[in-house]
């Protein structure tokens, strides 16, 4: 049987006078990996941030994991796009992913041994265990956008949902950060979204195209005229045979 860890019920947002999200409808299987699509302005972030349980709906109904949102909290990873940040800050690698832990933990009491464990278990999954001691300063930005992702797995978390985890990494980091993800797939739900729509497209395994509404969903991509409804105009589109795969 089909378990679904996400469902949204005719979900609208309002933010002041302004709809950012429409009457959607969306589920999300367990073992899903979609991806979300859209102009600037469409939703996507808020989308991600009403399923944390971060943004009320104004209407409609949100479940993960068959609870709440803010319930099931504690079992979703969230992945925010990628920020500058003092890279001159004396901050290691583990204590950044250790973060992740910090919903687990009662209020000042410090990190335990079994904490540790799922911070570095989390640094492994992500090839990354070797640079635990590290300054994250001193990483690239695919190796920041790595940590960044085992902080989120370091919650032990069921779910994982990322805001364009590829925006400012140059065409191999990101590839190899599609790679990485992939393999994540394997044991866990994820949703992210992202502006990569061609490269997205050809590595998660559902599109969604998300323009306030929820204009197409489909586990054969987005074709053109689903992209033209989406983005508001024509969209020119190329076909390739997979370039990122060997």
């Amino acid at each position: 049987m089909t378990i679904q860890v996400i469902q949204l019920e005719r979900v609208s947002v309002k933010f002041g006078l302004t709809n950012v999200l429409e009457d959607i409808d969306l589920v999300v299987p367990r073992g899903d990996f979609l991806g979300i699509i859209g102009p600037n302005g469409a939703g996507k972030s808020v989308l991600l941030r009403t399923i944390l349980g971060l943004v009320h709906p104004d209407a409609g109904s949100v479940r993960v994991l068959g609870q709440a949102p803010s319930a099931a909290r504690g079992r979703v990873g969230y992945v925010p796009q990628l920020a500058g940040f003092d890279r001159s800050f004396p901050i290691s690698v583990l204590d950044v992913v250790l973060m992740g832990r910090l919903s687990r933990i009662p209020l000042l009491r410090r990190f335990s041994g079994p904490d540790r464990e799922a911070a570095l278990h989390a640094l492994d999954r992500v090839n990354m265990g070797e640079r635990a001691r590290r300054q994250v300063g001193k990483l690239s930005g695919g190796e920041v956008q790595r940590v960044m992702i085992a902080r989120a797995l370091a919650v032990e978390a069921e779910i994982l949902l990322l805001d364009e985890p590829t925006a400012s990494l140059d065409p191999q980091a990101a590839h190899d950060l599609y790679d990485l993800l992939e393999e994540l797939a394997e044991s866990a739900t994820i949703v992210l979204v992202s502006h990569d729509v061609g490269v997205m497209s050809d590595r998660v395994r559902r599109v969604v195209c998300l323009n306030r509404r929820l204009v197409h969903d489909s586990a054969h991509g987005a074709d053109p005229d689903a992209l033209q409804r989406t983005y508001g105009h024509r969209v020119s589109t190329v076909e390739h045979d997979h370039p990122f795969h060997d």
